[in-house]
């Protein structure tokens, strides 16, 4: 058996213009600059504070960061969907037993908004957001209780992300890494995963013929 953690903005669901509108929204509203929807797509991934880091450089991104949680929570979900073909192959998977995890720099009250939303008829061993005083990806340790959670040996568990975090996470905690080329960076930033997806469907015939 082999076992899976995917990342899940930009690799489950596509979350881009939720994420641009609320941030636009929070800029606009502190007097600041606000950038197209394609801008986000470098700005994301790392957290909500490198977020504003990048959309804001120079100020202090703490009041930023809570007046943008507070509109985000209102309107994400509203403008966010599945990718196209994810919930059969993730429907798929549970099927044939494969464990899963998610893993998401997002916070984690949006991550549990997430599963009890647009991913409700998936059951994932555990679902982990960024919880206050916990490793980022890539940090080291940063994937560790999704490993436990699926239980099996790292060797045997894949890691599915559109970023190089994604990748790097799979690497730092010896886990293989797939990256998959329909989110929010370019195919040539992904060129030192293992293996590159193009769409969901050919993305769960490569993890069911894994070896075991």
């Amino acid at each position: 058996m082999t076992g899976v953690i995917f990342d899940l903005d930009g690799t489950l669901l596509d979350t881009l213009a939720g994420i641009a509108y609320s941030a636009n929204e929070t800029l606009a509203a502190n007097g600041l600059s606000t950038h197209p929807v394609s801008a986000y797509k470098e700005f994301v991934g790392a957290g909500v504070k490198v977020l504003f880091e990048r959309a804001a450089p120079g100020q202090n991104p703490e009041p930023i960061i809570a007046d943008f949680l507070s509109r985000y929570e209102r309107s994400w979900l509203s403008n966010s969907h599945v990718y196209a073909g994810v919930l059969d192959m993730l429907k798929l998977l549970q099927e044939q037993n494969m464990p899963m995890a998610i893993l998401s720099n997002k916070p984690q009250v949006f991550v549990d908004q997430a599963i009890q939303g647009p991913l409700k008829s998936i059951s994932f061993r555990v679902a982990l957001g960024h919880q206050p005083r916990k490793p980022l990806k890539p940090e080291r340790g940063s994937a560790d209780e999704a490993i436990e959670a699926i239980g099996l040996p790292r060797t045997r568990i894949t890691m599915v992300g559109d970023t190089p975090i994604d990748i790097e996470t799979a690497q730092t905690h010896g886990m293989n890494s797939v990256a998959v080329s329909w989110g929010f960076r370019p195919v040539e930033e992904l060129t030192s995963a293992d293996a590159i997806c193009h769409s969901a469907d050919e993305l769960g015939a490569f993890l069911l013929d894994l070896p075991c």
